[in-house]
């Protein structure tokens, strides 16, 4: 994305024409920017031979707003907006290299270049159509006390998606958040050790569709490696009205706020119950295929403490673990991963 891109689209936002002179002198920039600016949002900017406007209005994050309905929940979580980062995971990983990181540290950004999905691959998020952020929280112990946690994170990004009015979401094992058959979006949680030996820090990144056109429906597909592709979702194609981001953000933030705490003082087994209500694959037939090319088939039957997969393979109960795996339901194929 171009520099004056973010600039430009704030700058559109009054719902008038703008001739892309009047762009250039409002935003200091030469008039070539303003062409490049726009052949990068072409999705989001109509343009003619004279004038530019944005094709629909966009629904920017408010953080004052976000701020507030946190507080009035009583969170003591703090969100910061930024227009551009290349990924929230690494910009959380950057300040704990700098030092400590409070509990409910949060970075949300309109934009990433470099977002990251499972397994390396990159994460589609338009602007002002999708929720892309992360999480940082401090567990005591090392990384075997995350064990389960992307799961119990699922529960969390579920009840708050209930919050913000959102019904129908169920999660896919271990890291996929469902809407229907269709990815609504995705968890990607990393760890870094805490200085001095204190412990363990995750970094809980959460992206979230909202709204996709045609051009990001394609984007995500090409990029998710699915053979066939997995459908995305979003919520604009779900039941009810959609809900505004930042509403969304500050209810499903206080969701997992509270998950942290609980998960840091009983540990995934409290959150079992709910995710296995809540698994979409639960009791249906499954081929998993290991890294060595290697599968098993046989029936999801449970999840085991640490957030295995419990599956019944010819009466054989076979846990699988955090990993590159594929786990193919009987028509489309799903691929997930615990990062």
């Amino acid at each position: 994305m171009h520099p004056a891109t973010l600039p430009l689209l704030r700058l559109l936002g009054d719902a008038r024409a703008w001739s892309r002179a009047a762009c250039a002198r409002a935003l200091g920039v030469p008039a070539e920017s303003i062409d490049e600016a726009v052949a990068s949002a072409s999705t989001l900017i109509e343009a003619d031979a004279h004038d530019l406007r944005l094709r629909e209005s966009i629904d920017w994050l408010d953080e004052a707003r976000i701020q507030a309905r946190l507080m009035a929940s009583d969170s003591f979580a703090v969100v910061q907006v930024l227009d551009s980062i290349d990924s929230t995971n690494a910009e959380l990983a950057r300040r704990l290299v700098a030092g400590p990181v409070a509990a409910g540290t949060v970075v949300v950004a309109e934009w990433q270049s470099a977002g990251r999905g499972r397994r390396g691959r990159v994460w589609t998020a338009p602007v002002g159509g999708n929720l892309a952020f992360s999480m940082a929280w401090p567990f005591s112990g090392g990384p075997a006390a995350l064990a389960g946690l992307p799961l119990a994170v699922g529960v969390a990004v579920v009840r708050g998606l209930a919050r913000a009015g959102v019904e129908g979401v169920r999660l896919k094992w271990p890291n996929d958040v469902l809407l229907g058959e269709a990815k609504l979006g995705g968890i990607l949680i990393e760890s870094r050790a805490a200085r001095a030996g204190e412990g363990v820090y995750a970094i809980v990144g959460v992206g979230i569709n909202v709204r996709l056109d045609g051009a990001a429906r394609a984007a995500i597909r090409n990029a998710s490696g699915d053979a066939p592709p997995q459908p995305p979702a979003d919520l604009a194609g779900g039941p009810g009205a959609v809900p505004d981001r930042s509403h969304v953000l500050a209810c499903v933030v206080r969701a997992l706020e509270a998950a942290m705490h609980r998960f840091a003082d009983q540990g995934f087994e409290v959150f079992r119950d709910d995710w296995l209500a809540l698994h979409a694959l639960h009791g249906r037939a499954v081929r998993i295929t290991g890294v060595d090319g290697r599968s098993i088939e046989g029936v999801a039957v449970g999840v085991a403490d640490d957030g295995a997969l419990v599956v019944d393979a010819a009466g054989v109960r076979t846990l699988v673990h955090a990993g590159d795996v594929s786990l193919r339901a009987a028509v489309s194929e799903v691929r997930s991963c615990v990062a």
